[in-house]
Parts: C-alpha cells; sequence; structure tokens
C-alpha cells in the first residue's frame, strides 16, 4: 500500500486594489506550493533588476518603472499568502 501524499497548493487570494478598492486579481487556488515559489523568486528578481535600471532612467521612466516593481511585489505578496494559507489547510505548516 503506498501512502497518500499531500501536496500543499494555493489558497484564493485576492490582490491589486483599485483606485475604489474593488480587487483587480486574485491567485489562482490549487496551484502547487512549489510553483508559487518559483514564481515568488522570478518576480523579485525581476523587480530588483528593475529597481537598479531606474536608478539610471529619466523622471518619466523611472516612475513608470517604479509602478511595474509594485505590481510585481504586490503580485508576490499575494502569491505568499494564498501559498501560507495552503500550508495552513493541508496541515503541514510548521
Amino acid at each position: 500500500m503506498n501512502p497518500i501524499t499531500v501536496v500543499p497548493t494555493t489558497q484564493s487570494c485576492p490582490f491589486g486594489r483599485s483606485y475604489s478598492g474593488a480587487n483587480l486579481f486574485k491567485v489562482k487556488p490549487g496551484i502547487p506550493i512549489s510553483d508559487a515559489l518559483e514564481q515568488i523568486a522570478m518576480n523579485l528578481t525581476q523587480a530588483a533588476m528593475l529597481c537598479g535600471e531606474s536608478e539610471d532612467a529619466d523622471l518619466r521612466i523611472s516612475r513608470a518603472m517604479n509602478q511595474v516593481i509594485a505590481q510585481l511585489i504586490d503580485s508576490s505578496s499575494a502569491l505568499a499568502s494564498a501559498a501560507l494559507g495552503g500550508l495552513r489547510n493541508s496541515g503541514l505548516e510548521a
């Protein structure tokens, strides 16, 4: 008999508030947490790279890059929250 393996997955987690306060996006439930963590790492790597590039950009471009960086951080934060929620629900949280 094979033991049942629990693969923790994400919970739904809204993010990306509009000016009116409505959430524009949400993390899809059921994504394997390892995939979510890989995406978080990629997002934060790109955000760090853009931070370095924005230092040399003119003011208008730098402001636009800062908005992209904020979106990458916001989506990464939502992915982390969704992953933690999934771990709590799976009973695997330390």
